[in-house]
């Protein structure tokens, strides 16, 4: 059994389900404390019980909310090592059908969201010797043609530039900050537009889509000291759809 992150404190948010949930198991696996962050409270609390981790219901989009999470991942594991940004949301819309509302949400949630949870779990690393950050982007922040909508591309392009700045800034406190950026990953949302449009999985390079525990295992690896010197990167994973 790989116990690379025993002992750490980490959070993950959006947890309680999809690729989140998967990071959730696969740290918890490797040794890691884990609290989870999600609106979805019945399905936060079976992976938290799942693992053996804590389940706090939280508005990620919301600096009391996101505070309360590091507050208690400080008080019940003594520390903070690790967040993992995970938490997003999307809509399969065409550009001329934005609206406002939806515009504002989307960045509240895949962009603030990230940077509240960032500044303030590295409030606590900087005074602690550091820790680990990694953010999950997506390949529409790099020109996935096929992406969901031009809001989601947008901000999952606000996720990289804000983890290659924090990188640079939060480096001197040895805190590190990456990105994920996945391809196409099989998940109970995104099932029903995999199943509609099946040409989309036949222009992976490697012929199939990603799972979530694909995009669980960079991120543990990540969080763990064997990524001690890896800093203001993003990943990709996804079959070879882009190339960068």
């Amino acid at each position: 059994m790989n116990t690379d992150l025993a002992g750490k404190s980490l959070i993950v948010t959006g947890g309680a389900q999809g690729i989140g949930a998967a990071i959730a198991k696969t740290v918890a696996e490797r040794g890691a404390h884990v609290v989870i962050a999600d609106l979805k409270e019945e399905q936060g609390q079976e992976v938290a019980k799942l693992i053996g981790g804590t389940f706090v219901r939280a508005d990620v989009s919301q600096r009391a909310d996101v505070e309360a999470v590091v507050a208690r991942a400080v008080d019940a594991h003594g520390g903070l090592d690790g967040i993992v940004n995970n938490a997003g949301i999307t809509r399969f819309v065409d550009f001329f059908e934005i609206e406002d509302e939806h515009w504002d949400r989307i960045h509240e949630v895949n962009v603030r969201s990230m940077f509240l949870f960032t500044r303030a779990g590295a409030r606590h690393m900087r005074e602690h010797g550091g820790g680990a950050i990694v953010n999950i982007s997506s390949m529409a922040a790099k020109g996935y043609r096929h992406t969901s909508s031009a809001a989601y591309a947008t901000t999952k392009g606000g996720v990289l530039g804000l983890t290659r700045s924090s990188a640079m800034q939060l480096a001197r406190y040895n805190i590190r900050v990456n990105a994920i950026c996945p391809g196409i990953v099989i998940t109970p949302l995104n099932a029903q537009w995999l199943a509609d449009n099946p040409g989309y999985i036949e222009e992976i390079p490697l012929g199939r889509p990603c799972r979530p525990e694909h995009i669980a295992a960079v991120a543990a690896f990540l969080l763990s000291d064997q990524a001690s010197v890896i800093t203001g990167q993003s990943w990709n994973v996804d079959g070879g759809l882009v190339i960068d």
